[in-house]
């Protein structure tokens, strides 16, 4: 997601402030919580941008993961706002690597021997309602 650019100060220092202001108003909405904060982003805009400059300064190539962090968490009281949404963007799946993975543990545990398992339960609610129905009717 091109949106998730916006936490990564080494792209907000090494563009204009006028393309990150451009990048903020085109791609905020890809994230509902992150729009709910817009005016208190838009707010710390500027400072961010200064200082995420000062940080790309020393920087040749771009940050590290561990480096990423780094920035944050020195500058969270200067950008709290910013820190906020730098940490909802970091909790954006890239992949679904991770869900397919929790999908195969399920079927390696539960293999072909509980599969009718699922459709006995579905079965059973069924029966389990319908007499509940019966017996309201029945009063």
């Amino acid at each position: 997601m091109r949106a998730c650019r916006l936490g990564n100060f080494y792209f907000v220092g090494t563009n204009s402030l006028i393309a990150i202001q451009a990048e903020l108003q085109a791609r905020i909405g890809a994230f509902p919580r992150l729009s709910e904060m817009k005016p208190q982003l838009e707010g710390e805009l500027e400072e961010y941008h200064r200082i995420a400059q000062a940080a790309t300064q020393t920087l040749t190539d771009h940050p590290s993961p561990e480096a990423l962090w780094d920035f944050w968490r020195a500058n969270i009281l200067q950008l709290p706002q910013w820190f906020r949404a730098a940490s909802i963007i970091a909790l954006v799946f890239v992949s679904s690597a991770s869900v397919e993975r929790i999908f195969s543990l399920y079927d390696a545990l539960f293999g072909s021997e509980f599969e009718s398992t699922l459709e006995d339960r579905k079965e059973c609610s069924v029966q389990l309602r319908f007499n509940q129905n019966q017996r309201e009717m029945g009063r």
